[in-house]
């Protein structure tokens, strides 16, 4: 563990919490909790300060979340579907009512029957 490591640690530890922002140091502690001597240790570290945050994001990928993600995707996508046949039923319903309250379908869903 480096010194910044520790420092950081440290500042977390006595709820400060640091972050980069791009070229930005952003800072989050309760009011009061950052002096002017921290404040200025941070000025004076802030490039290593922000070299250790960026290098501190970690993103691991474990191969079963891959999975998962399809796996959702797909529920999703599947979803969307029945949303828009949904949709567009009721869309056809309205166009197919007219303003009298009565109801025309198309020719092809009115049952032919005998006598």
């Amino acid at each position: 563990m480096t010194q910044a490591d520790t420092f950081l640690a440290d500042l977390r530890e006595a709820g400060i919490v640091l972050r980069a922002s791009g070229d930005r140091l952003v800072v989050e502690a309760p009011a009061g909790l950052v002096t002017s001597q921290l404040r200025h240790e941070l000025v004076r570290r802030k490039g290593e300060l922000i070299s250790v945050l960026r290098g501190s994001v970690e993103i691991r990928i474990d191969p079963l979340d891959n999975e998962r993600v399809c796996d959702v995707a797909k529920l999703l996508a599947a979803g969307y579907r029945r949303y828009l046949k949904t949709a567009e039923a009721a869309v056809n319903q309205r166009r197919n009512t007219s303003s009298d309250g009565l109801a025309f379908r198309p020719a092809s869903s009115v049952h032919e029957g005998g006598s």
